[in-house]
């Protein structure tokens, strides 16, 4: 029944009616479920009609029932093969080509394959290619062997195999590094490690590297190949585990002996199999090898290096030439046997020498190509060998060190990458390091190089080298018994080493010299039968002469110099045989001999540090310091040898310093003198040498440390002292100075220098006193320094110096004012007026109206003292005039003397005009200097020459803008022209140079008083005064002048503080301008405003006097005005000390004087002077002219408020009702016309209080109580007003005492009196703090301040009230009591 269903299933699909196919293959199979054809034509009729999964079905159905037959198989591929499901095709294909293998269908086999080839390529990854290509090899089975020759050969399959997995690979690394890299923690280096790691591990192409060399077609493939390979073992191999290394090391090696074998020019294996070889020398290698590799890779730097060390000098004498085994040997041979035939000796030598040079690369190419093949390959330890060992050859010991390093860390990497150990080539570079450090900078790096010895001798106790190296190390270290034993080890196994040299110099410097004369004598027959180093036997001789001089037998000294001419004769180049030949020279006093073989040893060898010496003490004998600065550098230049160490010299360091220092090179010349230092610390020299170059760099501190470590080494040295004393004085310890000039002149009392540089000190001590105030100790320095100049100057006319320093005092002279008597005339009388002085003198009197001083009208005074400092100066000027250095500075002293002489006497204006031209001549011969324009232009602003000051100001700004001193100046001139806007920039920019400069900020404040800032000028001038330290006389003037005003106008709020700092700047004022009335009209009025009467009477008497003296030359009415109001002050003076009748009689002289007088300032003086007067009358109870005073005071001020007040004052004395009701009477006009006036309020209260007027007591507390708190305040009777209120209020009602007291309080809470009642009648704890705190906030008195302290009844506020006001008694009262209390508290308890 199946059949015809099957039949009809296949009709239609043959007709494609595949519909009806699908029916009769399901009507098949429901007759038999296990039809075999029947599920395959379902499977295609499923297929074609795009059911997938059922024709799958059907196809997997029909394998179940046959697994043997095709039919099914072949259509569930083509299945596969539609859908592109590479990864059953996979499964499939092996199985269907097999099938068709086992039915020998090979076309269909074939095409299979093809065809899943070209799917898996189209639609496949390249993990998907590799599988497929995997078919077609020989480990799949039979496939490849059925359709070999139809299919692609094996090593194109294996090829493109390796392909595809190298760049899988490649594409896995990049990713997964990337990935990983950005952990937190991970490392680069590491990341990449095991991502590498990973890859070769389980990687197939190791093995397909492996079957391509088997199937390789072609040697090129196979050598391509192989060099994958072993660059897959190499990387295996350094990633590979400790215990897995031995695998791959192994796999690597028969690898490489394979190739090099077959000479196969592969170059990494060829590196690796020379690299890899442990060897002590390169010679260990075969040369045929070595040849071959140049042959194979001549353009590697292996290749390079070898070939270059292999023709250097230093391979050549290490292995000498075989002409025999040369390149040429025939030829050579033959030219040979002709020598041999002609008994040339000589000439055959000679051509065995040319044909070994001809061979030879010169030693810099050598060093170039070793040094360019290193750059290339840095991790070649052969290249690494040779050009440390070529290193050490060239002697570059820097180099050979710093190479041997490198090599060893890649020795260390190479046994960790690869487990390979080459020990003896690690012995080559400790050995190399050895070396080095044997030799570099000796003996910083002597411990180094006699550790690596101990490890080569660990390792091998008779190494030559190593037992060599220690004993010169031993014997660099001075270590010469220990050098004995170690050379003596050396020498059991080489018993004819030219070691036997050092050997005798360790006898000798052990003391042993006749075994040390023995030691060098067969030492030089051992050499001399020997084909060594010239230079070996050189020294042989010379240390044979060194011993035969220290013998001293019998003509010592020939021996001696034989063999030291020996010594030259062996090495015409040995340079200590030079030296001993220069040192016998000397001995002899043939100091030409011997400076010639001084120069011939050091022009050989810079370490010969005595013909060094020599040499720089003859060349500095003969002033040739070029030579010497030649000399010193090359020995501090120098490296050989342990120079510093063992000879423990400084005189280079030490003479180039003080070269440096003459060039003014001063920090060079500190380290050269600190090298020294360093050398040998106790040298005096070294130490003054650093302090000089300290002290001229302006280090003053450091340079005193150095120069007091000098004088403690050299107590006797009198030049450090005095270069310590010109440090004090350079520092402003001028007085500590003078006492070490002093010290030296008690022992040498004769040196000019120290008495010239004690003479400047006492002038710079004297401007010291001068700008603190200290005028009498200024004037005792200036005389001490005028008689020491005298001295010096009687034993030396010419002393250039002295005549500055006297110049310069007398100038200084000048400015005392008060001193003038004390100037010593008639000692500088006698030597200006000596003969040489006065021709000096007229020398220097080069222009028109100079003085010459002996037409000087008058021979003392402040006049005199100048125009002797002009003569001093100008003799000073005659004797420089050929010193281009110090003559501008002199035409600029004298200017300045001109300009002081001026000043003293200002109507001699042609003494300006020779200061002007003297400023000029300077300026010619030093135009960039910035003072000497700064002067011309103050010069100029005396004459009124605006544009020629300005434009001198303008030129010394140009040269040094950052002259803050300048730029007040031009402000000065500008606001003397009245151009306050410049000048205010001016002097901005002067305080932006230099804050702490003093006039310029008092030219500020003489701008804001232009522009009517008041206020903010009196700011300034304190400012200014602070900033000054009272050091500036006309910051002290207007100091004092600002605060007067203050004071008397009282716009601004002053203490007693601020009035006694004006005091005492007017004082320091008057102490430089004794004869100024301005100021002593200021500081006699400040002084009364403080009521110190003791000290404001004389100056009052003072001015007095001036101005009656002034009076009596100009009779002035201007002098007349000032005249009567310091009459006027005068007597207010004497009227606060209580001297009425002094201040009556002053007051008098005062009136009479202005009697006729009508004007406003007139009427003002009149009313002051009856006021005094009547009050000093009242005072000695004249009271009728009292009264008659005031009345003519009320008069001239028109019943002014306070004269009313003074006059009811002195009616109410008088005691007669009349007067007392005129008083009455008086007192209420004046408070009609003011109501507020506090005075009268006061007056009146008292009189009211004393009449029990309770109508007027109450209308008087009315008023007060109606004070405006700035009347108050501004008329000072705070206290006044308050006690009158409390009065008024006790008289009315005691009740509201209490009450008035707060309310005050609260609108005075700094009213000290206040709280001073309330505590008193209130005692409270709470309260006594509440007053303290409250004062402790405001501005308030000192004394005030310590009352609320001292009301607290304790006994620390008690002793803050004593610190603040320590002369109230009140106070130490205060802090006994609470003592006591205290006391007997504590008793009691």
């Amino acid at each position: 029944m199946a059949k015809p269903a099957l039949k009809a299933a296949k009709e239609a699909l043959v007709v494609k009616n595949y519909e009806l196919a699908i029916e009769q293959s399901k009507k098949a199979l429901s007759f038999d479920a296990n039809n075999y054809n029947a599920n395959v034509f379902l499977g295609v009729a499923y297929f074609s009609t795009k059911q997938l999964s059922e024709s799958k079905e059907a196809y997997l159905d029909a394998i179940k029932i046959d697994e043997k037959a095709v039919l099914a198989w072949q259509g569930l591929w083509n299945l596969y093969e539609s859908t592109h499901d590479i990864s059953e095709l996979h499964k499939i294909t092996p199985i269907l080509a097999s099938k068709f293998l086992e039915l020998e269908e090979q076309n269909k086999c074939l095409n299979t394959v093809n065809k899943y080839m070209e799917v898996v390529k189209k639609y496949g990854n390249k993990a998907d290619e590799f599988k497929a290509l995997k078919l077609l090899t020989p480990e799949e089975g039979e496939i490849y062997e059925y359709l070999e020759g139809r299919v692609l050969p094996l090593q194109t399959v294996y090829m493109q195999m390796v392909d595809i997995q190298e760049s899988m690979d490649r594409c896995y690394f990049e990713s997964e590094v990337n990935k990983r890299k950005t952990r937190l923690g991970a490392r680069l280096e590491q990341v990449m490690r095991d991502v590498e790691l990973e890859i070769y591990k389980d990687s197939p192409l190791e093995t397909l590297y492996n079957q391509i060399i088997n199937y390789a077609e072609t040697d090129e493939i196979r050598r391509l190949t192989e060099s994958k390979l072993l660059h897959m073992y190499n990387k295996l191999l350094i990633l590979s585990e400790i215990k897995e290394k031995s695998h791959w090391r192994e796999r690597i090696w028969d690898l490489i002996q394979g190739m090099v074998t077959l000479h196969i020019p592969e170059q990494a294996a060829w590196t690796i199999y020379f690299e890899w070889q442990d060897h002590s020398d390169i010679s260990f290698f075969q040369s045929a090898e070595l040849q071959e590799y140049i042959e194979l890779f001549p353009g590697s730097p292996l290749a390079q290096a070898l070939f270059a060390f292999r023709n250097s000098d230093l391979w050549h004498k290490e292995h000498p030439i075989q002409l025999e085994d040369s390149n040429n040997s025939a030829e050579l041979a033959k030219e040979t046997k002709e020598e041999d035939d002609s008994e040339n000796s000589v000439d055959k030598k000679e051509n065995e020498e040319d044909i070994i040079s001809s061979t030879m690369m010169p030693q810099d190419e050598v060093l170039a190509n070793l040094t360019e093949a290193y750059e290339n390959a840095p991790q070649s330890t052969i290249i690494s060998e040779c050009l440390a060992k070529y290193y050490i050859h060239l002697k570059e010991y820097e180099y050979a060190i710093g190479l041997s390093k490198a090599a060893l860390e890649v020795l260390k990497r190479l046994q960790q990458d690869t487990g390979v150990k080459l020990d003896k080539l690690t012995r080559i570079f400790q050995l190399c390091l050895a070396i080095g450090y044997s030799h570099y900078e000796v003996p910083r790096y002597l411990f180094q190089a006699m550790h690596y010895y101990d490890i080569l001798l660990a390792a091998d106790p008779r190494n030559y080298h190593a037992l060599l190296g220690k004993g010169l190390v031993q014997i660099e270290n001075e270590q010469y018994s220990d050098a004995v034993k170690t050379l003596g080890l050396l020498l059991d196994d080489h018993e004819n080493d030219p070691s036997l040299s050092e050997l005798s110099w360790c006898y000798f410097k052990t003391g042993n010299l006749p075994k040390a004369i023995s030691t060098v004598e067969k030492c030089l027959d051992v050499l001399l039968s020997m084909d060594v180093e010239r230079f070996k036997i050189a020294e042989a001789y010379y240390r044979y002469g060194i011993y035969i001089l220290n013998r001293k037998s019998e003509n010592y000294l020939e021996d001696s110099f034989s063999a030291f001419v020996s010594s030259l004769r062996k090495d015409p180049n040995y340079a200590p045989a030079y030296t001993s030949l220069g040192l016998y020279y000397r001995d002899i006093h043939d100091m030409v001999r011997a400076t010639k073989c001084f120069q011939k040893a050091f022009e050989l060898d810079a370490s010969q540090v005595e013909a060094a010496e020599a040499l720089a003490k003859t060349f500095a004998e003969a002033n040739e310091w070029e030579l010497v600065e030649v000399i010193s550098r090359r020995v501090l230049n120098t490296s050989e040898n342990d120079l510093k160490r063992k000879k423990k010299f400084n005189w280079h360091h030490t003479s180039l310093g003080v070269l440096e220092l003459n060039a003014k090179n001063f920090h060079k010349a500190i380290v050269h003198f600190q090298s020294a230092l360093r050398i040998s610390p106790k040298d005096t020299n070294a130490w003054s040498g650093l302090g000089e170059a300290y002290a001229r760099s302006g280090r003053y501190v450091s340079a005193l440390k150095a120069f007091n470590r000098a004088s403690i080494l050299d107590p006797d040295d009198w030049y450090v002292k005095y270069f310590i004393a010109t440090l004090e004085k350079d520092m402003g310890e001028y007085e500590v100075a003078v006492s070490t000039l002093s010290e030296i002149l008690a022992v040498r009392s004769k040196e000019l220098c120290v008495q010239v540089s004690l003479a400047e000190t006492y002038v710079r001590l004297a401007k010291l006193y001068h700008a603190r105030g200290f005028y009498s100790r200024a004037a005792d320095s200036l005389e001490k320094s005028i008689q020491i100049c005298c001295n010096v100057l009687k034993e030396d006319i010419t002393s250039i110096f002295s005549w500055e320093i006297l110049g310069d005092a007398c100038l200084s002279f000048c400015q005392l004012k008060n001193y003038h008597n004390r100037f010593p005339n008639s000692l500088i009388s006698d030597i200006l007026f000596t003969t040489e002085a006065m021709k000096c003198a007229n020398n220097g009197r080069q222009f028109e109206n100079m003085i010459y001083l002996p037409d000087l009208e008058t021979s003392s005074g402040a006049i005199f003292i100048a125009a002797v400092a002009i003569t001093c100066f100008t003799i000073h000027l005659s004797l420089v005039a050929d010193d281009k250095l110090l003559l501008p500075v002199s035409w600029y002293n004298l200017g300045s003397s001109y300009y002081r002489f001026y000043e003293c006497d200002t109507t001699k204006d042609a003494t300006l005009q020779v200061a002007i031209n003297c400023i000029k001549q300077a300026i010619k011969l030093e135009a960039k200097n910035y003072v000497f324009w700064n002067m011309l232009g103050v010069l100029f602003s005396q004459t009124k020459a605006v544009r020629s000051a300005q434009h001198c100001y303008i030129q010394s700004l140009l040269l040094n803008e950052r002259s803050s001193g300048v730029w007040a100046n031009y402000g000065a001139l500008c606001i003397q022209n009245h151009d306050v806007e410049c000048a205010n920039a001016a002097f901005t920019r002067s305080i932006s140079i230099d804050p702490d400069n003093s006039q310029a900020w008092l030219g500020k404040a003489y701008c804001s008083i232009a522009v009517g800032s008041i206020r903010k000028a009196v700011q300034i001038i304190h400012h200014a005064f602070e900033i000054s330290s009272g050091k500036m006389p006309d910051v002290n003037y207007w100091y004092a002048d600002t605060m007067l005003h203050a004071v008397n106008t009282e716009d601004f709020v002053t203490t007693d503080g601020d009035i006694w700092s004006a005091t005492y700047a007017i004082k320091r004022y008057l102490g430089e301008n004794p004869t100024d009335t301005f100021a002593y009209y200021i500081k006699a009025s400040l002084l009364e405003h403080l009521g110190e009467t003791t000290d404001s009477v004389p100056s009052a008497i003072r001015l007095c006097e001036l101005l009656e003296q002034e009076y009596d030359v100009s009779e002035s009415p201007v002098i007349l005005k000032r005249f009567i109001d310091a009459k006027a002050l005068l007597g207010r003076l004497y009227l606060a000390k209580k001297s009425f009748e002094n201040s009556v009689e002053q007051a008098g002289i005062a009136l009479d004087l202005l009697e006729g007088e009508e004007d406003e300032d007139i009427k003002r003086t009149t009313l002051g002077l009856n006021l005094t007067c009547g009050t000093a009358s009242f005072f000695l109870n004249k009271l009728e002219k009292s009264l008659d005073c005031f009345e003519k005071a009320l008069l001239v001020s028109d019943s002014n408020a306070d004269v009313v007040v003074l006059v009811s004052k002195v009616l109410w004395a008088l005691g007669s009702e009349n007067g007392k009701q005129a008083a009455r009477e008086q007192l209420f006009e004046a408070l009609e016309q003011s109501p507020s006036h506090i005075g009268s309020l006061l007056c009146l209260g008292a009189i009211a209080i004393y009449d029990e007027d309770d109508a007027v007591c109450s209308a008087i507390e009315d008023s007060i109580a109606h004070l405006k708190k700035d009347e108050v305040l501004r008329s000072g009777a705070l206290k006044q007003v308050q006690i009158m209120e409390v009065l008024l209020t006790k008289k009315i009602d005691e009740s509201m005492i209490k009450s008035l007291l707060q309310r005050f309080l609260h609108v005075y809470p700094f009213a000290a009196s206040s709280w001073t009642l309330l505590t008193n009648r209130y005692a409270s704890k709470s309260l006594a703090n509440a007053f303290a705190t409250t004062l402790y906030t405001h501005p308030s008195r000192p004394d005030d301040l310590a009352q609320s302290y001292r009301l607290q009844n304790s006994i620390d506020r008690a002793q803050v009230a004593i610190h603040l006001v320590p002369w109230d008694s009140a106070n130490w009262k205060a802090l006994h009591g609470v003592t006591h209390e205290a006391l007997v508290s504590s008793d009691a308890s």
